[in-house]
């Protein structure tokens, strides 16, 4: 789990659910008001059935807030627009490929780090 406030006072908060024995999906948390209330949206879905190790990591960048997860040795990322939180996230492209253990570099963001345990 993974949480970070923005200068604007929105509170973000990425986590991996685990519902219905199978499904460990990855869920953003976003408070609008200084985490007074929150609503949800899903992020990236999963079904396995077992409780993996996940990683995550959020930023705040120049235009937006920078999301990345692992799934299945897979990073994938995310960009969430301040004023359109649900339309960006629900349109967002999450680019597969990267290696487990992988060095983003996006434009309007810091270098960020993802790692992930190997699978054998």
């Amino acid at each position: 789990m993974r949480a970070l406030g923005d200068h604007q006072g929105n509170v973000y908060v990425l986590y991996r659910a685990a519902t219905e024995s199978v499904n460990r999906d990855m869920v953003l948390l976003i408070s609008e008001n200084t985490g007074q209330s929150f609503y949800g949206a899903l992020v990236h879905k999963w079904k396995i059935n077992a409780c993996p190790m996940s990683t995550a990591f959020i930023t705040e960048g120049n235009r937006a807030v920078l999301l990345a997860w692992e799934t299945e040795g897979q990073v994938y990322y995310a960009e969430v627009g301040w004023s359109q939180f649900a339309t960006t996230l629900g349109s967002a492209t999450h680019t597969q490929g990267f290696p487990a253990e992988s060095l983003l570099q996006l434009p309007g963001f810091s270098n960020c780090s993802l790692f992930s345990p190997q699978r054998r």
